[in-house]
């Protein structure tokens, strides 16, 4: 099909596209074939007064043959506080803040870094990278699509690197955070696996450093990918459920002999499900609830289930749990020397596909969940398909993918988050993106988890063993599962 671009001096050329291609792709196409059109970061496609991401493609945006669109350019200068990260072995781990303009060139910011902090590397060492793209000196931070606000209270982050690297010397990563930018989040492009392909930009020996030099095609790139990563989440199966029974508060916390509350952290404790007498006494109290997860799936018990109990003051501001968009699946676990891959499940959870999120439906393994603190989980009624094929890390962490889902749930009707009232219970898959939530004051919060059996590995390091003497029903894995190192199985 073909579509109509116009330009603003009120020009307009036609070019060639198919309904699969991505926003970028056609901005590439823009800068190819016309000579007064700009590089595709100063480009603004709009489409029926939208304007249009990146990483969309045409069919999403609703464009068919003969649609005319219209280009703008990002323009104009505007000050802002810049902030920069170096990582570097040689230069260590610095941040410096100053003012800049939109207009400023790559280069004037990297003097400006040089001047602003003593010890960081001369201009010609100096590699900026920004969403994952390597910031060209003859650029400026407007074509990057940096903006300004009125003060400067709020900031960009840059991340710095030596450009004089090599094989074993490659910069290392961290979260680099994007507030006045006038597209999505940083977070749904920063990545492992993004990072993993920079590390190859940088490499001396790995093909992937030409594009240093082409990084509208390395944008390109992340854009086909980050759409591969869309395309397994699938909104067809809601991920949660809400039983129709149970609103009941959660057992009275534990208290000390002044009656002072005391804090509890279980985590994955082996228990027989619908055997109490396998539960410790501090536990004994939430077997009414665990009673009530196990009447929706009465084919779980008799089998070991993963008790977690949280218990514990938060501070305002604090989320209780660990933070960030997440499933409680990593997929694809890497484990020994020799790479032993593992596709882990924790609880699995399968449904009909006539679920919906409150009433009676036909759940099958899963995740039950309980807080006594409204609004404190947010979970999206929705599954990832493949989490290993959807750049999934290690821990479950999807921040990749929260502007998608938060797009998601202002354009479809049936994709509003979920915020958990307090004492319901909630069951979910493995696969439901979820998050802990900060809390607004302090509280005394009491989670509650139950994981079903279809469990296949359990971390040693990280769990719970049961004092009655309950053992895991799968592997079991030594090893910190945060620090990156090695994994082993103890216990096949």
């Amino acid at each position: 099909m073909r579509i109509t671009v116009g330009f603003p001096d009120r020009s307009q050329t036609t070019i060639p596209v198919q309904a699969s291609d991505a926003v970028l792709s056609v901005k590439v196409a823009l800068f190819n074939k016309v000579s007064h059109v700009p590089r595709p970061l100063r480009q603004i496609l709009v489409f029926d007064g939208i304007h249009l991401a990146d990483d969309r493609l045409l069919s999403e945006c609703h464009i068919r043959d003969g649609a005319r669109l219209k280009l703008l350019l990002k323009d104009g200068p505007a000050a802002f506080e810049l902030r920069v990260h170096s990582f570097d072995s040689s230069y260590g781990n610095k941040e410096t803040r100053f003012k800049v303009e939109a207009s400023d060139s790559i280069s004037s910011v990297k003097v400006q870094i040089q001047q602003n902090h003593e010890g960081h590397p001369p201009p010609a060492a100096q590699v900026l990278v920004f969403e994952g793209v390597i910031l060209e000196d003859y650029n400026s931070l407007a074509d990057y699509g940096f903006k300004g606000f009125r003060g400067y209270e709020r900031n960009i982050s840059l991340s710095i690197a030596s450009s004089n690297l090599h094989d074993h010397e490659l910069p290392l990563a961290t979260e680099i955070t994007r507030s006045n930018i006038s597209e999505s989040p940083v977070a749904s492009s920063w990545n492992p696996i993004i990072f993993e392909l920079l590390c190859g930009v940088y490499s001396v020996s790995s093909p992937l450093r030409a594009f240093q030099r082409d990084s509208d095609s390395f944008r390109l790139i992340v854009a086909v990918l980050k759409e591969s990563w869309r395309n397994e989440i699938n909104w067809k199966t809601p991920g949660f459920h809400v039983p129709m029974y149970n609103t009941d508060p959660l057992p009275p916390p534990l208290v000390d002999s002044n009656g002072q509350l005391v804090s509890l952290n279980i985590n994955m404790m082996p228990f027989v499900m619908g055997h109490t007498n396998t539960l410790p006494d501090n536990c004994k109290r939430y077997a009414k609830l665990i009673d009530a997860c196990i009447r929706r799936v009465s084919h779980e018990e008799d089998k070991v289930g993963y008790l977690t109990v949280q218990e514990s003051w938060v501070e305002p501001g604090n989320t209780q749990r660990r933070p960030g968009l997440h499933v409680e699946t990593p997929g694809i676990l890497k484990l020994g020397s020799t790479f032993k891959p593992i596709m882990v499940h924790w609880g699995w959870g399968s449904t009909d596909r006539n679920l919906v999120p409150s009433g009676s439906a036909d759940i099958t393994g899963g995740i039950f969940m309980a807080s006594s603190i409204p609004d404190s989980c947010a979970i999206w009624p929705c599954v990832i398909d493949n989490v290993s094929n959807a750049g999934v890390d290690s821990l479950g962490s999807m921040e990749h993918l929260r502007a998608a889902l938060e797009r998601a749930s202002k354009d479809q009707d049936d994709a509003e988050v979920f915020l958990q009232p307090a004492n319901r219970l909630v069951w979910i898959t493995d696969r439901t993106p979820h998050e802990s939530l900060p809390v607004k004051r302090r509280v005394f919060r009491q989670y509650f988890r139950l994981v079903t059996s279809n469990v296949n590995v359990w971390y040693a390091d990280h769990s719970t063993p049961n004092p009655l003497g309950v053992l895991p029903s799968c592997q079991v894995i030594k090893g910190n599962k945060f620090s990156g190192t090695q994994m082993s199985i103890v216990q096949p």
